[in-house]
């Protein structure tokens, strides 16, 4: 086995390991990912996933009961995929259709609406809102990530994040900006229970917040109330797992 199938292979049983897999089928097309996409979309898409998860999953078409990782993964995976790349990852290569087509006499399902909405008309949109505002009783955000740099005052650890990719959205919302800053504020007993695993340059933070815009940074601010990472986390499931 050359450099590149070892690197795949790795790859692919430490995405089918934090997605919990272990389902012949699924490693197969988790593997067929990473040599279709490439290691980037498929390590996005874990990303991704790891973010509806840790922001209480995602339920199945019929709300009956939520998706497994693994299920999230693939389902925000077909999303971003053309038909091509649908067939080849999981038909194999045998050529299926990913819909069943209108029936002789029926008629052919009408394509999806253009977005009618567009960021720049939010000032139009602002106008009739601000008056109006809804309370919004609770608020928090997940954001998951490496820091390049630490910066620690007194019992405060504060790290400093950027996203430039956003994730899949619904058709017909618009793209957001191409940019987000965050600064994110850690109570330093909160940061004592990581700082040891970060420095695994495989492991990512797993944060979740308060979020606050700050006009100082142009970015949002993230007031910390929960911090673990993903090898960390993928630790106690497996540890529930087995209990």
């Amino acid at each position: 086995m050359n450099h590149d199938q070892n690197q795949l292979t790795q790859v692919m049983w430490e995405i089918a390991g934090q997605l919990g897999e272990t389902e012949k089928q699924a490693i197969s097309q988790i593997r067929r990912t990473i040599r279709i996409l490439g290691e980037e979309t498929a390590r996005d898409v874990l990303r991704q996933t790891l973010e509806v998860e840790a922001q209480g999953g995602m339920l199945i078409t019929d709300g009956s009961r939520r998706r497994t990782p693994g299920g999230v993964y693939f389902h925000l995976l077909k999303q971003r995929i053309g038909q091509k790349e649908f067939f080849k990852i999981f038909a194999h290569g045998k050529p299926q259709r990913r819909t069943q087509a209108a029936q002789p006499g029926q008629p052919a399902q009408a394509p999806q609406p253009a977005a009618t909405f567009n960021l720049a008309d939010l000032p139009d949109v602002l106008r009739e809102l601000v008056p109006h505002y809804g309370e919004a009783s609770t608020v928090k955000i997940t954001v998951i990530g490496r820091p390049a740099n630490v910066v620690e005052r007194g019992d405060v650890v504060m790290l400093g994040l950027v996203n430039d990719k956003p994730p899949s959205l619904p058709k017909g919302l618009p793209t957001p900006p191409a940019q987000t800053k965050y600064v994110v504020l850690v109570a330093r007993k909160q940061w004592n229970k990581v700082a040891e695993a970060i420095k695994d340059q495989a492991d990512a933070l797993i944060i979740e917040g308060y979020p606050s815009y700050t006009q100082q940074h142009a970015g949002i601010t993230v007031f910390t109330t929960n911090i673990t990472t993903k090898k960390q986390q993928q630790a106690k499931r497996e540890a529930q797992q087995s209990a």
